[in-house]
């Protein structure tokens, strides 16, 4: 057809989702983990809107937390514990941002697949991008097979070219605990990845800031693969601390 659409690495994603979102309602947030810092929270609920969303590791520091969040072992840079991990961490680590950025979208429309804002798929901007290169028929084919992606009932992606996006998230990962203890392999509540960072949405015509919010010590499900713990973690920020926020700022307006 002239077009690369991953098909295959598609379904594998959106399996890995499912599973994520089955995981997700076993476990929910005990203590308050975001706090706002500007604007409001009322465009998660915008349906019928996208969003972009973008993930900052640039000044990521890595630590490993005690059971009251207090630092047991630094381990410096992103790049400095992919060192001390090992050469598969550091060669892997590329595509753990790919994987991540992906699986913490598809997660945003799991948790809102029946109402409220929807995120696009990262790969929309290559994707759109290889049609400038086909003829009407190719295009056409094309959108086809993506519109079979939003219909999944499980894990729905969207694809659609950055300039329809209302809306831009950003995630700063200021400090993560990777949640690789010995627990991890043996209990999806004693591990799980933690982070503490910022979550800012803009709107995407005027780039003003709409929300902003500090994350403060989310955590996910344990997992014995670290890139699924990562995932895990930021489907718990959209599944449960962002949801659970808005119901209860709600509470407090009655």
């Amino acid at each position: 057809m002239g077009y690369n659409c991953p098909t295959h690495t598609m379904k594998k994603h959106l399996l890995f989702v499912a599973a994520l979102l089955i995981a997700a309602t076993t476990y929910a947030a005990k203590d308050e983990v975001l706090i706002l810092e500007e604007g409001s929270p009322a465009f998660w609920l915008e349906d019928g809107k996208f969003t972009t969303l973008d993930i900052d590791w640039s000044n990521t520091s890595v630590v490993e937390w005690d059971g009251k969040n207090k630092v047991e072992k630094d381990f410096g840079t992103i790049e400095q514990y992919n060192r001390m991990q090992g050469e598969d961490y550091v060669n892997d680590w590329p595509t753990v941002q790919k994987t991540v950025l992906s699986g913490a979208t598809g997660a945003i429309n799991v948790a809102n697949k029946k109402k409220g804002l929807k995120a696009l798929s990262p790969n929309s901007p290559e994707i759109f991008a290889s049609m400038k290169e086909m003829n009407d028929e190719q295009r056409e084919a094309l959108m086809q097979d993506l519109a079979k992606y939003e219909q999944n009932k499980i894990a729905p992606t969207f694809f659609r070219d950055y300039s329809e996006a209302a809306y831009d998230i950003f995630i700063q990962v200021d400090t993560i605990d990777m949640g690789n203890g010995a627990a991890a392999a043996f209990s999806a509540f004693a591990g799980g990845a933690s982070m503490v960072g910022t979550m800012a949405d803009k709107d995407r015509a005027t780039q003003e800031v709409v929300c902003k919010f500090h994350i403060n010590h989310v955590k996910g499900l344990g997992s014995y693969a670290q890139t699924a713990r990562i995932n895990l973690l930021f489907n718990q920020l959209w599944s449960d601390a962002l949801p659970n926020f808005i119901k209860n700022q709600g509470k407090k307006k009655k």
